[in-house]
């Protein structure tokens, strides 16, 4: 199975939070009431490690025993940057 994610973000709002524990809980019940032996998940989880996402990142890769390549591959860069430069992630 293969499914593409672009999750919230985390703008401190309580709301972002539940939906993403909602989406890291729906791809967990898409896999596990299906009939496939591979999970690939791709796209943007705007989850960086000081996020109050990250917690919940995590469990989601360990419960489902995914690795985060990201994490494996790239160290002290910024995969965003705003238009003005405030803001990077």
């Amino acid at each position: 199975m293969i499914a593409n994610v672009y999750m919230p973000t985390d703008n401190n709002e309580y709301e972002a939070y539940d939906e993403y524990v909602c989406l890291c809980t729906m791809i967990h019940s898409l896999f596990s009431d299906s009939d496939c032996v591979y999970l690939v998940v791709a796209g943007d989880f705007n989850c960086k490690l000081d996020s109050k996402f990250y917690d919940v990142f995590c469990k989601f890769l360990i419960d489902q025993q995914l690795i985060c390549v990201d994490l494996l591959k790239l160290h002290g860069v910024h995969i965003f940057i705003s238009d003005d430069g405030q803001r990077i992630s």
